[in-house]
């Protein structure tokens, strides 16, 4: 037993000097091209003296470095076309070597003009090589891609611009796997049988077993970023090591699930990770209110006119935004018709207080027009039940306020199908406790102010 895993361990060790002697054949086939093209001239023709000795060791390098290839590439990990095009590109290398040191020792007389093939064809074949084993280990076309201004994404991070839209991993965690990790673990590479180029592949884990766990601290991928950069098997092994921030995003990730579709705003932002995305990718995660991501043109001086004297009292939001709050300069004299002339600022109107203004169901078809309204008071109205499901559709109502309506329980129907509301007032209305804890627990992110009288209602006995 103890002879086989010293034989495991020395063709490993073995196999990793590759990279080391590889080089040697690259020096003395560079300098013996050299030492050829100026012994040409003849002030430096005994430069060709030394050209047998250089291949000979171009030769000794060249088939050293493929042997050491070989038992490398035997610990596996590694593309199988690739690998088979790189092992036999470096074993053609030793034998034009060979050919080459046999010509410049004077022992090829049969073919005097073969010298600049030779050498040229030597060449190609180590510079193919190189270029196979750098996809190899670093990915596909790793040597030409700066000449041709590929960086396949990497070391880039473009976010979406809403904080809604984002998604961790495809977002902050696949951009860092792809720029400190894929040159060593991609779809052709693989080392140790792990691919993280997409979720799906890192699911299936590598040699290792799983990378990743019920939390950070049980997540082998966690575990290799965070060794120290002297550990063998910390990662990466070359190249720029993981930030902070880097770590941190992928260790948050991992204690909150890890799933490839989970939202930045759908869990809590520790503040520490609040800072380094405004530090390290200039982007803020905490949500701006809908009404400060609206650009609209200013509604034109002449419709507010129009508006004002149809008895509506019309204010800018703010400074640099064109959205209005919108108010009846006299509530009780609000009628169908007078409501009918705010479409005329259907898309301008976000806050609209309609309170103890008289409203009917009838008059909410008018309302379900404003696109962005984000703000809309009814209290002390006449809505029922079926005159809610005209703002169903608008897609960015926040807050409604209903106390004092006769709504009952089958209106909370169609608060649950709003889709941005956040807030909702009820008290004094037909809706039950019961009826509102049970939307409570069905949708938690509803806040329902029920007020005092509200929370006191019981469900009646039933008979």
């Amino acid at each position: 037993m103890e002879s086989a895993v010293l034989n495991i361990d020395l063709i490993t060790f073995l196999g990793r000097l590759h990279p080391l002697i590889v080089h040697l054949p690259i020096g003395f086939m560079l300098l013996g091209g050299l030492f050829y093209l100026l012994g040409r001239q003849q002030k430096y023709e005994f430069l060709n003296r030394a050209l047998p000795v250089l291949f000979l060791l171009n030769a000794i390098g060249a088939i050293a470095a493929a042997l050491f290839g070989w038992l490398l590439a035997d610990t596996g990990g590694y593309d199988p076309d690739l690998l088979f095009w790189h092992r036999w590109a470096g074993v053609g290398s030793a034998l034009v070597s060979i050919l080459a040191w046999l010509y410049f020792d004077g022992r090829l007389t049969n073919f005097p003009a073969i010298s600049g093939w030779l050498i040229g064809l030597l060449l190609f074949l180590i510079v193919m090589t190189g270029h196979l084993g750098g996809s190899l280990t670093h990915g596909s076309n790793y040597l030409i891609d700066p000449l041709i201004g590929q960086t396949d994404g990497r070391n880039t991070l473009s976010l979406p611009e809403h904080p809604d839209s984002v998604i961790v991993f495809r977002d902050f965690v696949q951009p860092v796997l792809t720029a400190k990790c894929l040159d060593c673990h991609n779809s052709e590479t693989k080392k140790s049988a792990l691919d993280l180029s997409s979720w799906e592949a890192m699911q299936k884990g590598g040699k290792s077993g799983k990378v990743i766990g019920a939390s950070a601290l049980s997540s082998e991928l966690f575990a290799r970023v965070t060794l120290p950069p002297y550990h063998e098997k910390s990662m990466p092994p070359e190249g720029e090591s993981l930030t902070y921030g880097e770590i941190r995003l992928i260790e948050w990730w991992l204690n909150n699930g890890a799933g490839p579709e989970s939202r930045l705003t759908a869990q809590e932002i520790p503040p520490d990770l609040k800072i380094v995305m405004r530090r390290d990718y200039k982007f803020d995660p905490v949500p701006q209110p809908f009404v400060e991501t609206v650009q609209i043109a200013p509604l034109p001086a002449d419709t507010i006119a129009t508006l004002q004297s149809a008895g509506w009292r019309i204010i800018k939001l703010s400074k640099g935004n064109n959205l209005l709050e919108v108010s009846p300069q006299n509530p009780p004299l609000v009628n169908h018709e007078m409501l009918q002339t705010l479409l005329a600022a259907s898309n301008h109107i976000t806050w609209l207080n309609l309170g103890h203004a008289n409203i009917s169901d009838q008059d909410l078809e008018i309302i379900s027009q404003f696109v962005n309204l984000s703000r809309l008071r009814l209290e002390n109205n006449q809505i029922t039940d079926g005159g809610l499901r005209h703002l169903i559709d608008l897609p960015h109502l926040e807050s409604l306020t209903l106390y004092q309506n006769p709504i009952t329980n089958a209106g909370l129907e169609a608060i649950k199908e709003m889709p941005a509301l956040k807030r909702v007032y009820l008290w004094e209305t037909g809706i039950t406790a019961t009826a509102v804890d049970d939307i409570r627990e069905s949708h938690q992110e509803l806040i329902l102010e029920t007020g005092l009288q509200l929370e006191e209602m019981t469900e009646p006995d039933s008979i």
